[in-house]
């Protein structure tokens, strides 16, 4: 996975669609889930993609939200990388911290092997990064 630089959707991006990607229906569904019970005023998350015109340039996915404001894109994405994609966004486009650990009060986050062993989120905590 590799990230673009951030770029706010209408700022002469290449126009993104719908993402024809069955493989990462389900990632977008859990985070829809998650953002509904969570963070529901941002409503349902969309994945797009960013086609390339370059042959030797991948296209961009994203993450986005309902208006189709979006952060980063992500080339050759997988599951948690969708899961980490829609948290820059809400992040970057909304500055809300989310998804937030109940215990710890602070932003858990999908990170390294900790996190994607235990389904990708992890919580920083006093002696390191924490599967929650």
């Amino acid at each position: 996975m590799s990230h673009s630089p951030s770029r706010p959707a209408g700022d002469s991006a290449p126009a993104a669609r719908p993402a024809a990607r069955p493989d990462l229906e389900a990632a977008m569904e859990a985070v829809n889930r998650d953002l509904a019970a969570t963070l529901p005023e941002a409503g349902p998350m969309r994945l797009l993609c960013t086609p390339s015109d370059d042959e030797d340039v991948p296209d961009q996915y994203h993450a986005a939200l309902p208006d189709g404001r979006r952060h980063d894109g992500v080339t050759d994405p997988v599951a948690a990388d969708i899961a980490d994609a829609a948290q820059e966004t809400v992040q970057a486009v909304l500055w809300q911290v989310w998804p937030v650990c109940p215990e710890h009060r602070g932003g858990v986050h999908v990170g390294g092997a900790v996190g994607r062993r235990a389904g990708g989120l992890v919580v920083p905590g006093r002696r390191g990064l924490r599967a929650v």
